[in-house]
């Protein structure tokens, strides 16, 4: 049986593999966007 302190420890760890799932995501997210403006800004241009 685990103890309480490594449950909570077990805890913390899914919520920060979790935050960093969502940083890569949201990194992810902005690069994207940028692209999209670039090509809005050629299509504009052009």
């Amino acid at each position: 049986m685990t103890t309480a302190n490594r449950v909570r420890i077990n805890q913390f760890d899914k919520v920060m593999t979790a935050f960093k799932r969502m940083q890569t995501v949201d990194e992810a997210a902005k690069k994207v966007a940028e692209e999209i403006a670039k090509e809005r800004e050629k299509e504009e241009a052009g």
